[in-house]
């Protein structure tokens, strides 16, 4: 079992990892593809200005190794704080189906806990959306054309809530 663990300040090596960790899941799913070192490291330097500030994440670690990631995004707005999104669900390849569950259900209780009546996610995996079906979500449909895998055609993505009230 992996040790899921908020984060509050993001350094240089916990930035790396989370760029390797973000490659990592990105080759898996699509095939090796250099844009993704790129892509992760953009990723990063996106999150860490605004943690804290809207903006909640979650690493798990097993045996000191950082295996997954989750992020819940708020906004600010008058009338939205009630609802975030999940964003950016990351196990290692070795992992896959082992530590989502347990970052999705930090990550729920943290929320509750802030005033978050409604979490959405976007689901552009059949391994994500079988865990978010066992976990009580509900699928408002599918979302044609959301991911481009670098071989082959586009692919739908299922857009999922839980309330949490």
């Amino acid at each position: 079992m992996a040790l899921c663990l908020p984060v509050t300040r993001l350094d240089e090596e916990l930035c790396d990892e989370l760029a390797a960790l973000a490659r990592a899941a990105a080759e898996n799913h699509a095939g090796p593809f250099d844009a993704t070192w790129q892509a992760s490291q953009g990723w990063v330097r996106q999150v860490m200005p605004a943690l804290g500030q809207g903006r909640a994440l979650w690493c798990a670690r097993d045996q000191g190794r950082l295996v997954g990631c989750v992020q819940l995004v708020r906004d600010d707005v008058p009338g939205n704080r009630h609802r975030g999104w999940v964003e950016a669900l990351l196990e290692a390849p070795e992992k896959e189906g082992a530590i989502a569950g347990q970052l999705l259900a930090m990550l729920e209780l943290f929320a509750g806990f802030d005033g978050c009546q409604l979490l959405m996610c976007l689901a552009p995996s059949v391994t994500l959306e079988k865990m978010l079906d066992g976990r009580q979500w509900q699928c408002v449909g599918k979302l044609p054309g959301y991911h481009i895998p670098l071989h082959g055609p586009a692919e739908p993505a299922g857009l999922y809530y839980k309330s949490l009230v």
